[in-house]
């Protein structure tokens, strides 16, 4: 169940937002310790931790936004970019 369960949705939301393949178990890794703060199975083992995890998912989507202002790919990231440099206009 959990091999499907969670990867699934994260694949499917991914592919919308260009998150790569070879990312996605860490990424599951610290969105789950990010939402899971009461489930010992996934909460971080610190507040440094989770912190840390913050930062690493907040460069991993700044990388994510770059990438996409750099090269567009035509999906999700790239329309919600193109109407937020219209709506600054």
């Amino acid at each position: 169940m959990t091999k499907v369960a969670t990867p699934f949705p994260l694949r499917v939301i991914g592919s919308m937002i260009g998150i790569a393949r070879e990312d996605e178990e860490a990424i599951i890794r610290r969105v789950n310790a990010e939402i899971a703060q009461e489930d010992p199975e996934y909460a971080a083992a610190s507040a440094d931790e989770l912190e840390r995890i913050h930062e690493e998912m907040r460069i991993y989507y700044d990388h994510l936004l770059d990438e996409h202002r750099s090269h567009p790919r035509g999906d999700l990231i790239d329309d919600l970019l193109g109407r937020a440099s219209m709506a600054s206009l």
